[in-house]
């Protein structure tokens, strides 16, 4: 086929939640692996064809209860399709008291017991290629929430158990009362039982995972066993409080697949910059998961871009819900960014990607589309799964630190029916509360600080074509810092004593250290540091009263010669830098909005009230630009744009002596992206453009001044391979 460097699989999760997401996994060697999954409306004993199969496949979230038939097995494995079994045998939901309340039932109770039963009654079958052991996050975290399907979502969102098995596992360890669900109750960081839950709830979700996953292994150890988790991580509607902690669960080495769903493109909730949240969940699940995950993350493109007929989305468009013509980049963008990011699996619930006689049901445009991405894929297989990662620019995110910081402020949050945010809900979205972390609108702005500010930074990179890696500070022990030279912690909440000592290291080794927000007031756990904010040994400085800030000026010369040349326009709290600390950036008025400090050979930069957000403040792009690093000249390993880029997207990888190098142009305007490459490439004996346009090689120059040119037409992608090797 391509000598062993891809394999496109198809691939079949079959699946029998009432609430389900679908994944998938092929074969062995390594490579992207492309995929859909199939639901079936009834028993799978009664697919005798394929037109039976096509008849069957239809609705999402429709499944068969019963184990895999027979004939189906057979046609499956006539087709090459890989089989990847996900089914329970209760529903994950019973009514509550009102109408249109539900509760979940626990995975420590009967129901997780009946799932371990099935999973353990299955494991045995040689003609299954992996077994799915979560069935869908909502059922599987520890939390297990009480939500309102009704239009009007509930004014406070809960955080406590409503399955009693959880209440009685909690006391037994902890000898605490969790207390009971409300909806007039909203979470306390000043209660010991949720500030010791907010921690507990994590090592349970690995702990049970991996001793299921274990159990299926030695029954048997050729099948593969996934996970699929359906909230993004990144996803600013759907991400609840008390959910699944990635970092967590990747660091148990428990899965050889994670799998996550991508709702947001079907909804479109951020306009046109909804496509940043599959980008954003690539690269969160890539970096939480690692080594771990053997057959890598997949990305289930659950959406209208995708898997609808309709050529229309619903988009946010000055706060109003607007149908908007499809664009070809909101499907082949998704693919070959969220790969650029780390995903290595893609998959779909329509039946039509098993079978390609199939997508001719799909419109002309959609089938080039989905083409066109797929084969840009195969021809960089090889170095988006082998290569090198980009390594100057980390980022180290905490997803505990977002729920922690979240259980302390969230008394301060108003409800999407106060302040008017609900209006999705009249548009067909689903996601509740409609607002919950939303960007647009206030509902718990203060409490959601946390993930705004690691998804902003996120979003941040990406609009402007940086390249990245992200990695987790609570998992300490495999966090590398090698070759960094920019680290960013967009929100330390807290922050575990191993990874400040690695990066504490970092920065004498030289890398420059930005620290936004907060300072490490917490450990790992939750408790208040020893000694005060664990960072604060690192920048001495302290928060002082909020002020709007103007033109600001970054301190390269003596204040008295700073020029204030950058519009300011954001609210922050103004710095008052301590011992062996200095201002960086100051407004005409002299607030210091960010300060420094030398150590070793490096600088620590620290602001207070820096939450990257474009839609709102240009200013704050304008100040990350500053700290991140453009400015470095020389030296570098890693391709720099030369100068502010704005919405696109890159890709970097290294493999063996050469190198590949890929944009792509989210915009409806032509645009030009210049980057310095590294001496290496700079001086490499030959390289090769490679656009989505196979025809194509225009629009891609290196020069001797050693950068290389893409000019972009709207929404196109175009890449450059670098050569060393003589042939």
């Amino acid at each position: 086929m391509w000598k062993n460097k891809l394999k496109i699989t198809a691939a079949a999760l079959l699946m029998a939640a009432e609430l389900a997401a679908g994944g998938l996994a092929g074969a062995d060697e390594p490579g992207l692996l492309f995929g859909p999954t199939v639901t079936l409306r009834q028993n799978a004993d009664g697919v005798r064809t394929l037109e039976d199969l096509k008849a069957v496949d239809g609705n999402f979230l429709l499944a068969f209860q019963q184990d895999l038939g027979e004939n189906f097995m057979k046609l499956c494995e006539a087709a090459g399709v890989t089989v990847y079994l996900n089914s329970v045998g209760r529903p994950a939901l019973r009514p509550g008291a009102d109408p249109g309340d539900y509760y979940q039932h626990s995975i420590f109770g009967a129901f997780g017991r009946d799932w371990r039963e099935f999973l353990l009654r299955n494991a045995g079958r040689q003609d299954l290629h992996g077994l799915c052991c979560v069935p869908d996050e909502f059922t599987w975290h520890n939390a297990q929430l009480q939500y309102t399907l009704s239009i009007r979502p509930p004014r406070d969102w809960p955080f406590y158990p409503s399955d009693e098995t959880i209440g009685r596992r909690f006391k037994q360890e902890t000898g605490l009362e969790l207390p009971r669900f409300g909806h007039s109750r909203v979470l306390d960081g000043r209660d010991p039982a949720q500030r010791s839950y907010a921690a507990i709830r994590y090592r349970w979700t690995a702990e049970v995972l991996k001793e299921w996953s274990d159990q299926i292994r030695s029954v048997n150890p050729r099948l593969k066993v996934g996970a699929v988790l359906t909230t993004l991580p990144a996803y600013g509607l759907e991400r609840y409080p008390s959910g699944i902690a990635w970092d967590r669960l990747g660091e148990s080495g428990a899965l050889d697949l994670a799998v996550v769903t991508a709702f947001g493109t079907g909804h479109d909730y951020r306009g046109l910059d909804t496509h940043y949240l599959i980008s954003e969940t690539a690269a969160t699940l890539a970096a939480a998961f690692g080594p771990a995950v053997k057959t890598g993350v997949a990305i289930c493109l659950y959406s209208q871009n995708v898997e609808s007929d309709t050529q229309t989305l619903i988009r946010s468009i000055g706060g109003l819900y607007l149908p908007t013509p499809l664009r070809p980049v909101d499907i082949y963008g998704t693919h070959i960014a969220s790969a650029f990011h780390g995903a290595r699996v893609f998959s779909a619930y329509d039946g039509r990607y098993v079978f390609p006689s199939w997508a001719s049901t799909f419109s002309a445009e959609k089938q080039a589309a989905l083409k066109s991405g797929y084969d840009y894929l195969r021809r960089i297989d090889s170095y988006l799964v082998s290569g090198k990662a980009p390594s100057e620019i980390v980022v180290l995110l905490s997803r505990a630190g977002e729920d922690y910081y979240q259980l302390d402020n969230a008394r301060s949050g108003r409800g999407a029916v106060d302040d008017g945010s609900a209006g999705i809900w009249e548009v067909g979205g689903w996601a509740q509360p409609a607002n919950f972390y939303a960007w647009q609108g206030n509902y718990n702005q203060e409490s959601s600080r946390g993930f705004r500010a690691q998804a902003g930074t996120l979003r941040y990179l990406m609009k402007r074509g940086h390249l990245f890696r992200v990695r987790y500070l609570d998992q300490s022990g495999r966090l590398d810092l090698a070759g960094a030279r920019t680290v960013i912690l967009p929100f330390p909440y807290s922050l575990p004593a191993a990874a400040l000592e690695k990066i504490e290291a970092a920065v004498n080794a030289g890398a420059n250290l930005v620290i936004m927000n907060q300072l490490g007031e917490l450990d790992e756990q939750g408790r208040p540091a020893p000694g005060g904010a664990a960072l604060a040994r690192l920048i001495p400085v302290q928060k002082g009263d909020e002020v709007e800030f103007g033109g600001l000026a970054f301190l390269a010369a003596p204040p008295s010669e700073a020029r204030y040349s950058e519009k300011g326009g954001f609210f922050a709290p103004a710095l008052k830098p301590g011992p062996g600390t200095e201002a960086a950036a100051t407004d005409q008025a002299g607030n210091v909005l960010v300060a420094r400090r030398r150590l070793g050979q490096g600088w620590v930069y620290f602001t207070a009230g820096l939450t990257p957000d474009q839609a709102r403040d240009e200013a704050s792009y304008r100040v990350m630009d500053r700290l991140v690093g453009l400015a470095f000249q020389s030296g570098s390993a890693d391709p720099l744009p030369v100068a502010a880029l704005n919405d696109i997207e890159a890709g970097f990888r290294r493999l063996g002596d050469g190198a590949y190098l890929g944009v792509i142009n989210w915009s409806r305007r032509p645009q030009k992206a210049v980057y310095r490459l590294p001496e290496d490439l700079a001086r490499a004996r030959r390289w090769q453009p490679l656009n989505l346009d196979t025809s194509s090689t225009t629009g891609v120059t290196v020069d001797e001044k050693g950068q290389v040119t893409f000019e972009l037409e709207p929404y196109s992608v175009k890449g450059v391979i670098f050569h060393n090797s003589p042939d």
